[in-house]
């Protein structure tokens, strides 16, 4: 008890109370739960010490997860707070209902805590009582609050950094439990969720810094599942940003001709939609894709030229700077040097006016032109090396030279 001599008197006097009356279980974990964030920073070496400090090592105690923690912190942590009395409630009642045999009680009440603390934007103590009330749940067969259970991780645990893969799993779970009870309003809520979580988890993997083949290969997969959720539920416009990510992946994995099929339907349904700016995203993962496939330039070239015209029409620098980029850079493997010029110094003047906070992608497109001026100059010294030198050492060899009088 030495510990909680620091804190509140409210505090302690809620701790009192809950040891004398019995509830020894909710004693560790309303200490736990005003210490925790102690534990967390190293600064708990008394408490430590104390006959609770074992304790704390049980069911509440949250994987560490520094990041996560980081992001679930309330901007305000005094009005961030459960209520103190409120946890006593819970704590103490879904202890009383376990010695009762109670399960349904047990789990109403961690359940409420759960919702207490995520409403105040703890997400990861919520989550511990949610996983707590799982575990009564699957321990008397309850399958209705198991469901409940399930989601209600999955949509909590989708909100801390690492934990998506984890979200996936009890979504998945809870559309199967939906699915057996036949309960269809349930089922196309856990679809439509795990669309989201699938999504992200995609997202994720991307983002990484080096994704390995198998990632690529799980992101295609990924991507796959939420294409083929929007299809079932008949979201055409989720199902055609769906095949644009996918069609995005298939080129990271170099399969082109997978990517065409995808981007190609998406693209017929924005362009049926109108979406411009869509339209112009995907016609420029088109070109990625043909210029991957042998013969198959002058498709690329016609995908950027109708992306570069869609940018123009929508203002949208940043996709203009980005087909102009793409243009000069084919245009250069093909040996158009002049036209190459022509793209680089466009993307130059675009990135210059409106990224010129970037000092890496203006550096970029300088480097870009300089090498396609050279280039081109290279070009011109070759033609002349191939034309005009041999015209001028045939002219020279065939020159009648005037005989010299000898004396």
């Amino acid at each position: 008890m030495a510990a909680t001599n620091a804190k509140e008197p409210e505090e302690l006097a809620y701790c009192v109370e809950i040891l004398t009356r019995g509830f020894v279980q909710s004693y560790v974990d309303f200490f736990y739960l005003q210490h925790k964030n102690d534990v967390t920073n190293g600064s708990s070496s008394s408490s430590s010490s104390s006959s609770s400090s074992s304790s704390q090592q049980g069911q509440l105690k949250p994987q560490k997860n520094e990041k996560a923690s980081a992001t679930a912190a309330p901007a305000d942590a005094e009005e961030a707070k459960v209520d103190l009395g409120f946890i006593q409630e819970k704590l103490t009642g879904a202890e009383k209902a376990r010695r009762g045999g109670a399960p349904t009680i047990v789990f109403e009440n961690y359940r409420d805590l759960a919702v207490a603390f995520c409403d105040k934007g703890d997400f990861e103590t919520g989550t511990v009582f949610y996983e707590k009330g799982l575990k009564i749940a699957q321990l008397v067969s309850d399958a209705a609050s198991e469901k409940e259970a399930r989601f209600c991780l999955g949509t909590t645990l989708q909100r801390l950094q690492n934990k998506t893969a984890e979200a996936i799993s009890h979504l998945e779970r809870y559309v199967e439990l939906a699915t057996q009870v036949e309960d269809a309003g349930a089922a196309l809520k856990g679809r439509q969720q795990l669309a989201i979580v699938y999504d992200k988890r995609a997202q994720e993997l991307e983002d990484s810094r080096n994704p390995t083949s198998q990632d690529r290969d799980a992101i295609v997969d990924y991507l796959e599942r939420v294409v083929r959720i929007a299809s079932e539920e008949k979201n055409p416009a989720a199902k055609a940003q769906g095949n644009a990510r996918l069609g995005r992946a298939f080129c990271a994995l170099g399969k082109p001709e997978r990517a065409i099929v995808a981007l190609s339907q998406s693209l017929d349904y924005f362009e049926k939609s109108n979406k411009l700016a869509d339209m112009g995203s995907v016609c420029e993962l088109l070109a990625q894709a043909y210029l991957q496939m042998d013969g198959k330039t002058a498709k690329a070239v016609e995908c950027l030229k109708k992306a570069l015209e869609i940018a123009r029409q929508t203002y949208n620098q940043a996709m203009e700077a980005s087909a102009c980029r793409s243009l000069g850079l084919v245009h250069a493997q093909a040996g158009n040097h002049d036209a190459a010029v022509q793209c680089f110094e466009q993307n130059f003047d675009l990135v210059r006016k409106h990224q010129s906070d970037d000092n890496r992608v203006i550096d970029d497109a300088r480097v870009l032109v300089g090498v396609a001026m050279r280039n081109a100059r290279a070009a011109d010294l070759l033609r002349m090396v191939q034309t005009d030198v041999p015209s001028l050492l045939d002219w020279r060899v065939g020159r009648e030279f005037p005989s010299v009088a000898t004396s």
